[in-house]
């Protein structure tokens, strides 16, 4: 809930290479139940305005969230917001 309630409130990605063990979010009670290792949250926006939240997680490997998968996640989440 923390990073989704973050996305939303600053319309930034969240990109978590090893959730479990690095970044501002490692205490989460989520993250620290569940031994999430990857994780991605971004914001769907149309015109600037938030539409709506990615949230993907992994938690059987870490950095599987890469920067072209980011990228082919934000181009979709786009045209899904239009």
């Amino acid at each position: 809930i923390s990073i989704i309630n973050y996305v939303k409130r600053t319309k930034e990605n969240v990109v978590l290479v090893d959730a479990s063990n690095e970044g501002q979010f490692t205490n989460d009670p989520y993250i620290k139940k569940n031994k999430v290792q990857s994780l991605l949250c971004a914001p769907i926006l149309n015109k600037g305005e938030l539409s709506g939240i990615i949230y993907l997680e992994n938690d059987l490997t870490t950095g599987a969230f890469t920067k072209e998968r980011v990228n082919i996640l934000q181009i979709l989440a786009s045209q899904a917001a239009i």
